[in-house]
């Protein structure tokens, strides 16, 4: 009888077993934060910064992300510090000599992501100051298209020293600036930690990502102002395609009252002085080639010489037709 119960007993068991239904372990709620920083060596905000080598820790592994594109270096170095992932640290090599007294500040942008979801760390700033303070100026802004007035993404923003315009208009074109901040998707940028001074600032649509107006498709805008602030200051700048210099490049009058002129690049709306002593007559006419680099000039003088000035709103031409 015994024995009819305990097999009875394990009957029950083998039963109950049975007809469990196994389920995978849950993961738990999708991951939507993104890495924190839990500790830099040297720390974050350091003063009298001798170290070639900067450690920052996270609280997850980490990738970095397009850092040609989010990563740059304010003041900017000659080149760029060799970065490596060790376990769940950002290791970067400085190569470059860094200037005394000076504030640099690590803009990482988008770089930093987990390795899991890819939450990314919002424009971390890794600052140090090789002197015995961080410098605290602020330069604020907004960068918008000269012509419709949208706000842009991704400008540079470009500070040079600098005492007077004159001196400094083709800083942009020549040198690297001593300070760079770039636009986020509201146009807007902050360059922070800026030494008290006199400054001259550019905006650049840099195409190549050196910090230079080098390229013909790269658009520029500037303020006509130097900076000359120790407090918090904010601007708006309109990047422009700058215009080529125009040329003109012949003249020609198949007959009289009729003259064309080439020019170099496509022409706005060209406009047309007599300094013949002729009075202007109200049928005078200009036309334009389809592509505007052509324009005819129609005239009632019928003289066998003429003096003109012509101006496109961007320059003056002098031209002797005979």
């Amino acid at each position: 009888m015994r024995g009819l119960y305990s097999a009875f007993l394990v009957l029950i068991v083998l039963v109950i077993c049975s007809c469990a239904t196994i389920v995978s372990p849950s993961g738990g709620p999708k991951d939507v934060e993104p890495p924190i920083v839990e500790a830099c060596e040297p720390n974050n905000y350091s003063v009298d910064f001798t170290s070639s080598q900067i450690s920052i820790d996270f609280n997850e592994y980490v990738k970095v992300h397009d850092l040609r594109n989010n990563f740059f270096i304010s003041p900017p170095l000659q080149s760029s510090p060799k970065h490596t992932l060790k376990g769940r640290s950002l290791l970067f090599d400085i190569k470059d000599t860094l200037a005394a007294n000076t504030t640099y500040t690590f803009n990482f942008g988008n770089a930093i992501q987990d390795i899991t979801e890819n939450n990314v760390l919002k424009n971390f700033q890794y600052v140090f100051s090789t002197g015995t303070y961080l410098d605290s100026m602020q330069v604020l802004g907004t960068v918008i298209d000269a012509y419709d007035k949208s706000v842009l993404d991704g400008v540079s923003v470009l500070l040079y020293d600098c005492d007077s315009y004159m001196a400094c208009d083709s800083f942009p074109y020549l040198k690297t600036p001593r300070y760079v901040a770039t636009t986020n998707s509201n146009g807007d940028f902050n360059m922070g930690h800026v030494k008290s001074g006199k400054y001259f600032f550019f905006a650049l649509k840099d195409a190549n990502q050196n910090y230079i107006y080098d390229l013909p498709n790269e658009s520029i805008g500037f303020m006509s102002d130097v900076l000359s602030s120790t407090d918090t200051v904010s601007y708006e700048i309109q990047l422009f395609d700058e215009k080529p210099e125009q040329k003109l490049l012949k003249y020609w009058s198949s007959y009289k009252g009729k003259i064309a002129f080439s020019f170099g690049s496509s022409v706005a709306n060209l406009r047309v002085g007599n300094l013949s002593g002729a009075s202007k007559k109200s049928w005078e006419i200009v036309e334009y080639s389809k592509n505007r680099d052509t324009v005819y000039y129609w005239n009632s003088h019928l003289l066998d010489t003429l003096k003109l000035v012509l101006d496109d709103g961007f320059g003056q031409f002098w031209s002797f037709c005979h």
